[in-house]
């Protein structure tokens, strides 16, 4: 029987951004046969797999616990793209604003860092107090400012820092590095001197089913992930032309506030009793129709949100962050797939095996989808299960690969300790 694996999850705030990759490194070792754990801190002279999210507390406690108990294995959960920039490295920098960007935030961490690492200011020195002083009324408004001016976030940026920066600093104890996405794991086999896993992603048929029954499915699409301007531009692209957005503001319902929408739809649905003649009665179940299905509705809430409602949207559409942004989403795509949505992917990305089982869609050939019947869904949806089908097939080879690897990286590690004392000799990384 092979020794139990430890997911940690304490090193997060919330569940919220990381739940989809808890859930399938759960379900993929589950397949393996492999017995594995939850656990909010490090479990010492035990396999600790941790997903990317580190900070300046949890970097001491590895190091601390790698050389009092030696036997403590570390197995890292790649989340974010490892990129070079002029030399350097970082999570995520792709291009020189993005480098400008990342050097000023990891200033601002390293400066402002002995107030960061602070929960409690009221016993600090008179040097930390006017330090903290100088971040809220100078340096925060003067960056947020610039920030906006380029449609950067400060906030996000500085999270970004603190993670590389910490993330860096205990690259040398990892056994292992594995991730749904063997794109993102490129280049972390240098970084942490060890080698790459793959973890298989498998669709849940009857989880996916069982959501798609649940409620009524309109043949309408939503986005609901994180506004940015590009994504913003391409939605407005997509739902109407300048000309007519100002012509015909009415079209745009689906993007307004949701008692603004069912005072609309209530006020058709009298319409349509026919109190004004027959006539007016189809015009306004037509009208009503032609409104709510040629738009993308931007959704403010989670997809578990989503699910609770009575009647949703059929398609959720995944547009990249940004026009030269190259990567799709897999683990949101699972999430789509298996609440009982039909995966759209603006663009065409080939980073993961899921990416066969959306639908690929731009500005032109999207307007088919918007035009769909209810009785058009069904040869839709038997489209998707079949592609899933061999999706699925394909994920399980490469669980047999999985699992040598994991068998021979980690399993068969005598003890941290050696490992991370080799490989912190002779190897000079240049990092961000």
């Amino acid at each position: 029987m092979k020794e139990d694996s430890y997911l940690i999850i304490g090193n997060h705030v919330t569940l919220v951004g990381n739940w989809e990759q808890v859930e399938i490194t759960l379900k993929t070792f589950h397949n393996a046969g492999y017995p594995i754990r939850l656990s909010h801190e490090i479990v010492p002279n035990k396999i600790n797999i941790i997903i990317e999210d580190f900070n300046i507390y949890l970097t001491q406690d590895m190091v601390e616990i790698s050389k009092t108990h030696p036997k403590t294995k570390f197995v890292l959960y790649v989340t974010e793209y490892l990129t070079k920039k002029y030399g350097q490295l970082f999570l995520n920098v792709f291009s020189k604003k993005d480098y400008i960007c990342r050097k000023i935030a990891l200033m601002e961490v390293f400066i402002f860092s002995p107030i960061s690492n602070l929960l409690d200011l009221s016993n600090s020195s008179r040097f930390i107090f006017y330090l903290e002083k100088i971040r809220r009324r100078i340096v925060r408004p003067i960056l947020n400012k610039f920030f906006e001016r380029i449609n950067k976030s400060l906030d996000n940026e500085i999270m970004m820092a603190r993670r590389q920066k910490n993330l860096f600093k205990i690259a040398h104890l990892f056994s292992l590095c594995i991730s749904t996405t063997e794109a993102v794991l490129r280049g972390y086999n240098k970084l942490c001197s060890c080698k790459l896993n793959y973890l298989p992603v498998f669709v849940n048929i009857e989880k996916t089913l069982a959501n798609r029954k649940r409620n009524r499915k309109l043949p309408t699409i939503f986005f609901s992930g994180r506004m940015t301007p590009y994504r913003k531009l391409v939605i407005d692209e997509i739902n109407i032309s300048k000309r007519k957005k100002n012509s015909y503001p009415l079209t745009l319902i689906n993007l307004y506030p949701q008692d603004v929408k069912q005072d609309f739809e209530m006020k058709m649905n009298n319409l349509a009793t026919g109190i004004f003649g027959n006539k007016i009665a189809k015009d306004a179940t037509k009208l009503k129709k032609e409104i709510f299905s040629k738009n993308i509705e931007i959704i403010d809430i989670t997809i578990y949100e989503l699910l609770k409602k009575e009647v949703n949207p059929s398609f959720e559409i995944y547009i990249p962050q940004d026009v030269k942004w190259p990567y799709s989403s897999p683990n949101r795509t699972l999430l789509s797939i298996e609440s009982g949505f039909i995966p759209l992917d603006y663009g065409n990305f080939d980073d993961h095996d899921i990416n066969e089982v959306t639908i690929t869609i731009d500005t032109q050939n999207i307007s088919k989808y918007l035009k769909l019947s209810v009785n058009d869904l069904k040869p839709v949806y038997e489209n998707l299960d079949k592609k899933i089908q061999k999706y699925n097939v394909l994920q399980s080879k490469k669980l047999i690969d999985f699992k040598n690897l994991y068998s021979q990286e980690v399993y068969n590690l005598s003890n941290i300790a050696g490992v991370s004392k080799e490989k912190s000799s002779g190897k000079s990384i240049t990092t961000g």
